[in-house]
């Protein structure tokens, strides 16, 4: 169930509706003249089902090096130990497959000075008011297909905030795989 806020719901229906309008660029839109789309079949994908709790996370993008809590117990994404001298500290991490955040997670200390992150669907729904005037001001959904698309469609997106006069020492990790 979408659990976004109203305004959020309004901005995905009004790229949905200018999604319908637009095609996919081609060579004489400026952005896309090296790119090739002809073998860019969209009507062939869509969304993917969840991957459920036997899920893997996909190998490689440093998922082995991250896969340690830090204290040698549970791994975030595959529930086997890593030794703790691998494990950087890390001040949060999230990990997405299909389109669907399976984990995430942030410093607590981080967390009571007010840093958010996460995933955009829970963020936005405790906290809209915070992003409202942020969320799309800078990529125009009207401006070609895969904006619109992005704009009508974002799934499993982080969302970072950092409040003013805070400091994140520790590197965030985000793996999105498919």
């Amino acid at each position: 169930t979408d659990r976004s806020p109203g305004w959020v719901q309004d901005l995905r229906r009004a790229a949905c509706d200018q999604l319908e309008t637009l095609a996919l660029p081609d060579r004489r839109h400026e952005n896309w003249m090296r790119t090739d789309l002809r073998l860019f079949k969209p009507k062939a994908w869509g969304p993917a089902r969840h991957p459920g709790p036997g899920a893997v996370a996909p190998a490689g993008l440093l998922a082995e090096f991250l896969a340690g809590d830090g204290a040698g117990g549970e791994s975030f994404f595959d529930d086997s130990p890593v030794a703790p001298s691998r494990m950087p500290p890390l001040a949060g991490r999230m990990l997405s497959l299909d389109g669907h955040v399976l984990r995430e997670e942030l410093d607590p200390a981080l967390a009571s000075q007010g840093v958010l992150f996460g995933s955009a669907d829970r963020l936005l729904a405790e906290h809209g008011d915070r992003f409202k005037s942020h969320w799309f001001s800078i990529i125009d959904a009207k401006s070609d297909w895969f904006a619109a698309l992005h704009a009508a469609f974002h799934a499993a997106s982080t969302v970072l905030y950092v409040p003013a006069g805070v400091r994140i020492a520790a590197p965030l990790h985000v793996l999105s795989g498919l």
